[in-house]
């Protein structure tokens, strides 16, 4: 999903901070996913308003 059609910019890697990224992977090991739980949040938003019976948490 890109701004132009209501979601949000996608963060692209190259947009990271390497020196945390990789302090991240020395820290947690890998292979590491990082979550944006804003995006998660919103996503699960979205989700309620196309399903309303749904069950959707984020907490």
């Amino acid at each position: 999903m890109s701004e132009g059609d209501g979601g949000p910019a996608v963060r692209r890697l190259d947009e990271w901070d390497d020196e945390r990224l990789v302090a991240l992977a020395e820290e947690y090991g890998t292979p590491l996913y990082v979550v944006d739980l804003d995006r998660v949040e919103e996503n699960c938003a979205r989700l309620r308003s196309a399903f309303p019976d749904a069950t959707c948490a984020t907490r």
